[in-house]
Parts: structure tokens; sequence; C-alpha cells
């Protein structure tokens, strides 16, 4: 949970900063980086989970309310810091620490850390020591799934819309998979890559969940 909120703090203070900072300098016409309206979408329930995780008498169900995954390895320290904040509607955090990797998604309910072992993340990241990839398909299982959006907000709590065990797997488009590469960091190319070659695999219409 401490890992969840601490992520959290840092990809919502990162979000609201990109919606001040203009796409580019010599035209202003042009917007800022984020806008502002991306980052209001989910202020409401954001600044519910900074209060109630901060709280020890309050409900979060699920807890942690994303997927949490801790790659325990140290980083190449000549690569220095590295840091991947994907904004809405993806919604996720990677950052090398010095022992240890933190990726994060924050809107998943857990799910997708249930059907990836955290075993399957560490042997991919001994395959291509490069956070982008992992993450770009942590968020690409993510996308797969038609997971809850609705959350109940009380005193008591958060609480979100029931999880089911058996989950719809979406019809993907090209551009989604894109998008993820390019806010991973990665070249469009590489989604254009995965989409096609995802394609040609035959998908299941549901994924069953423990």
């Amino acid at each position: 949970m401490d890992y969840y909120l601490w992520a959290l703090k840092v990809s919502y203070a990162l979000s609201y900063k990109d919606t001040t900072l203009p796409i580019d300098r010599s035209n202003p016409a042009k917007g800022t980086i984020i806008p502002k309206e991306m980052v209001d979408i989910d202020s409401g329930v954001i600044y519910s989970l900074f209060n109630l995780l901060s709280s020890d008498s309050k409900t979060v169900n699920p807890s942690p309310f994303g997927s949490v995954f801790v790659i325990n390895k140290e980083v190449d320290k000549g690569k220095g810091f590295f840091l991947v904040d994907v904004p809405a509607p993806y919604r996720a955090l990677a950052i090398t620490l010095p022992d240890r990797i933190l990726i994060v998604l924050f809107g998943d309910r857990g799910v997708v850390q249930k059907i990836t072992p955290i075993d399957a993340v560490n042997k991919l990241y001994e395959s291509i020591k490069d956070v982008r990839y992992i993450l770009f398909h942590l968020l690409k299982t993510q996308n797969q799934l038609t997971l809850p959006s609705q959350c109940i907000v009380s005193e008591k709590g958060i609480e979100s819309k029931p999880i089911p065990t058996k989950i719809l797997i979406r019809k993907q488009k090209q551009v989604w998979y894109e998008e993820i590469a390019n806010f991973c960091g990665l070249p469009i190319q590489y989604g254009a890559l995965n989409f096609e070659k995802d394609q040609k695999m035959t998908m299941p219409k549901y994924f069953k969940i423990a």
C-alpha cells in the first residue's frame, strides 16, 4: 500500500505540472503537454484515495486499488535515474530506485497483478533490461480487459464495483497500441508491430481470474 500511495502522489504531481507546460514554448496557442481536463477527470477519486490511504480507520476495496510490481534488482547507476509517467486513460508509473524497480498501474483494481506472476515480470526484465517494454506489456494487458470503472466513495472509504470472475476481452485498436508505446517512451512502430502480432493470435472472449 505504501508503494501505491507514494507512486500515486508522484504521478498526480507530475501530471498536474504537465498541465502548465506548453507543448511549444514558441507558440503557447498550441496548448499544454497534457490538457488540464485530462487530469481533472479523476481528481475527485484521486484526492479521496490520498485521504483514505493515509488513514488507518478507512476502508479501501480492493487494497491496493491497482497493481504494484516490485522488481528487486540493482539498477545500473551509469544509466541514471529513470521514470515513466503515463497519464489518463491508462494511468501508470514506472520508476527506478537504487536497489529496485517499481511499476504501478493505478486503476486496474489489481487485476493485472493477479494474472501476471512477478516471476514472469522478472524474467522479462532479465531478457530486455528496459523498464519501458515491461510497462508497455503490462498496460497492453490492462487495456485488453474490460475492467470496472465505477466506485463508491463515502465517509467509510472507497469501494470499487465488484470485479467479475470472467472478464470480457476488449477488441483492440492499433491506435491504442501506438498510444501506449508513445506514452512509455517507445517508438510508435513498436506498438504497431505488437498489434499486428496480437491480431494473428486467437484471443478468448473472456479471461478467468481466481
